[in-house]
């Protein structure tokens, strides 16, 4: 698993986030870990401090989101 931690400047574009990694890595998501086995999830979030953590359990899902969203 792969973790990627935006910081809080990005905080008001969650949705855009969540929305983006729907369409282009999975609709299959929860908060927190993803758990493929038991939810069925591809990727997770969380935040905490205003900070945003995505979880990817395919490193190349973590690539193509660093593409975009990476600073």
């Amino acid at each position: 698993m792969t973790e990627i931690v935006l910081g809080n400047v990005y905080y008001h574009k969650q949705q855009e986030l969540i929305d983006w990694c729907c369409e282009h890595v999975s609709p299959n998501y929860g908060w927190g870990y993803p758990d493929n086995k038991r939810r069925g999830d591809d990727w997770g979030i969380s935040t905490m401090f205003g900070n945003t953590h995505f979880y990817f359990l395919d490193e190349n899902d973590a690539l193509i989101f660093l593409l975009r969203w990476g600073d």
